[in-house]
């Protein structure tokens, strides 16, 4: 059962919560920077606006999970991959326009009506958009339906404290107070809706139960393409130190990179494979000799064969791990080149 402690915690939630706080300040000065800047202001907001409102959903996500809410971070202003999670922009845009029309006509109360109906639908929305990651599903009238009706009676204290953020904006709107001031209460109240809305999404497990498709995952080529780009990054912070006649410390630096790769052995297959394409083969000879190690302990033995043959061919005096050594003789029935075949049968050395 819910009692005024409860929804007055909600209320002040975003205060106790001390990356919510810093976020708050942090987006109100942006905001009142971009007011007061002209045409560079302009700019400032349309990078400032989409980050805010990613942040929102970021704050729905943890709350829903039970975790504290993150810091602000500048992956938020980076939305090329995140569309779907702009939406509820497009929504508050268009809710903004319809409440000044009415407003502007002398239709106060219709606009009231229309801001309080904004702040009740947009939690629902926003719990949607964090469950399926998808702009179509945060718009059906059913699934908003659904979600109301999970939560229960802890709809009440989401549109309780919805509708008190919506007071607040009405407010100072109304009485035309300082702009910071107008600012500081605005984005309060937008963070008041994802908060109690994440919360309520914890109590009932809505994610579970209101049966929405599930998120959109980026494919398996997405994700191969950031994760090369997290190893080209590492291999170019290796390669600085290489050419700078630091090749221990680059090679300290890839084989600590491994050790921290979830799939250790992919990762020491594709950074051989970039680092033979260096005008030094050194490192990538040092790297080689763990990637035959790896594949030896897999039974990997037609590839650990190859391997070995690449490294021979960019250096003869290549040789192997003295652990791998007796290992890589069962290599040797394999093979039929007979410098190589007496080579594996002495170990590799």
């Amino acid at each position: 059962m819910l009692t005024p402690r409860d929804v007055l915690d909600e209320l002040l939630y975003p205060l106790k919560d001390p990356a919510m706080l810093l976020a708050l300040l942090f987006f109100s000065v942006l905001f009142s920077l971009a007011i007061f800047s002209g045409l560079f202001g302009l700019w400032l907001m349309t990078a400032i606006v989409p980050g805010f409102f990613q942040y929102l959903l970021v704050v729905m996500q943890a709350r829903a999970d039970n975790k504290e809410a993150p810091a602000v971070d500048v992956e938020l202003f980076s939305f090329a991959q995140r569309l779907w999670s702009l939406f509820p922009m497009v929504l508050v845009t268009l809710a903004g326009l319809a409440i000044y029309y009415l407003a502007s006509t002398g239709r106060e109360i219709w606009a009231v009506v229309a801001l309080g109906l904004t702040f009740m639908l947009l939690p629902l929305s926003l719990a949607v958009l964090t469950i399926t990651h998808s702009a179509i599903e945060c718009l059906r009238p059913s699934r908003l339906w659904l979600v109301a009706r999970n939560w229960g009676h802890h709809y009440l204290m989401v549109i309780g404290v919805s509708v008190t953020g919506g007071v607040l904006v009405y407010l100072t709107l109304h009485y035309d107070l300082f702009v910071i001031v107008t600012i500081l209460f605005t984005l309060y109240a937008f963070l008041l809706i994802a908060s109690v809305g994440g919360h309520a999404l914890a109590i009932q497990e809505a994610e579970i139960e209101i049966s929405i498709p599930d998120p959109v995952l980026p494919g398996p080529l997405e994700v191969e393409r950031k994760e090369n780009q997290v190893r080209t990054h590492a291999l170019n912070h290796a390669y600085g130190m290489v050419s700078r006649g630091n090749c221990a410390g680059g090679v300290r630096h890839v084989l600590n990179y491994i050790q921290d790769s979830p799939d250790a052995l992919d990762c020491t297959r594709w950074l051989f494979t970039q680092m033979l394409n260096w005008e030094s083969p050194q490192a990538a000879l040092q790297i080689g000799q763990q990637l035959v190690s790896r594949l030896l302990a897999a039974q990997l033995d037609k590839e650990a064969l190859k391997t070995i043959v690449r490294c021979r061919h960019a250096n003869p005096a290549f040789s192997l791990l003295e652990a791998d050594r007796v290992p890589a003789m069962r290599l040797a029935k394999n093979v039929y080149d007979p410098a190589l075949k007496e080579w594996l049968a002495g170990g590799g050395d």
